[in-house]
């Protein structure tokens, strides 16, 4: 499973049909996500361990707080006012990886799994995801 904490962000050069003219400028808004993902991996090698997998899963972003901010004059920036409404959208997730650990202690150690994240449906988006993990296992022999 994973969650993302809400953050800002802003699109400049945004149109948004009004009603009565298409007013442009810059989009901001709030977005979080938070999924869950399922998968399976390859493993070879014991200290230094290189691995293939993929994971599919589900996503729901949601967009909360938007915009349209008008920058025509960038000494006094201002909101057109509109009511947009927030947004909530599901996608269905893919995602291949490929990565190494190496067992650095007895129970300890590092990876990096580079991934490609590719969502399917409302939210139709491409990530790519560098993380580095430490982690500690424990198991019974």
């Amino acid at each position: 499973g994973f969650y993302e904490a809400p953050a800002s962000f802003t699109n400049p050069g945004t149109t948004v049909d009004s009603g009565t003219v298409p007013l442009t400028g810059t989009a901001r808004a709030t977005v979080s996500r938070w999924g869950a993902l399922a998968g399976a991996r390859w493993v070879q090698g014991l200290v230094w361990r290189w691995f293939l997998g993929a994971e599919v899963g589900y996503a729901q972003q949601s967009l909360s707080g938007l915009d349209l901010i008008d920058v025509s004059d960038p000494a006094n920036p201002h909101s057109f006012g509109l009511s947009l409404p927030n947004r909530s959208e599901g996608a269905f997730v893919v995602s291949p990886l490929a990565g190494i650990e190496w067992q650095f202690a007895d129970h300890w150690s590092a990876a990096f799994t580079p991934r490609l994240q590719v969502m399917f449906g409302g939210v139709s988006r491409v990530a790519v995801i560098l993380p580095l993990s430490i982690g500690y296992s424990w198991f019974g022999l």
